[in-house]
């Protein structure tokens, strides 16, 4: 054990330590960490991914997590992929796509498309199930108080680049 001690008041300890998934719905979100990883089993086994945790940027879950993971190979799961990029601003189409670094995503918003499934044990979780740029899209967004996206345009704007994929 270490010598290291931790003073803890009473109103420094959280009644409700559990998080209910969001509601489903479309969030304004920063990206909040990218990191490279590999795909651990099945078919893609060893092939590179991102492993992405994403922010919502305000509102009544505002710096609540979402993560998901993104494929950097063409295949199966692509769409998720190709949905990330393009609401960042890249073009994505056929031939090469030069993967942007963890830090050239880093703090980027955009918005998460979420719903709702039930995870292996059946209790209900959240998934990220498509992005939007959040210029393009013109319905609401929850964010609490149901913050129309186009307020949350000016939050950064995407430079499209091509390269490599």
């Amino acid at each position: 054990m270490s010598n290291l001690t931790i003073a803890i008041s009473a109103s420094d300890l959280s009644e409700n330590t559990s998080y209910e998934p969001l509601p489903a719905g479309s969030y304004i979100v920063n990206i909040f960490d990218v990191e490279l990883t590999s795909v651990k089993n099945g078919e893609n086994a060893g092939k590179p991914q991102y492993k992405v945790q994403l922010k919502v940027a305000d509102g009544q879950f505002a710096n609540r997590r979402l993560f998901t993971y993104l494929p950097l190979y063409a295949g199966k799961g692509f769409w998720k992929s190709q949905s990330f990029f393009e609401a960042l601003g890249y073009e994505v189409s056929a031939g090469n796509f030069t993967v942007p670094t963890p830090n050239d995503l880093s703090g980027k918003a955009l918005v998460a498309k979420v719903k709702i499934v039930a995870d292996r044990d059946g209790a209900p979780e959240n998934n990220v199930s498509g992005f939007v740029n959040p210029g393009a899209v013109k319905e609401q967004v929850v964010t609490g108080a149901a913050t129309p996206v186009a307020s949350a345009a000016d939050i950064w704007t995407a430079t499209p680049q091509q390269g490599t994929f």
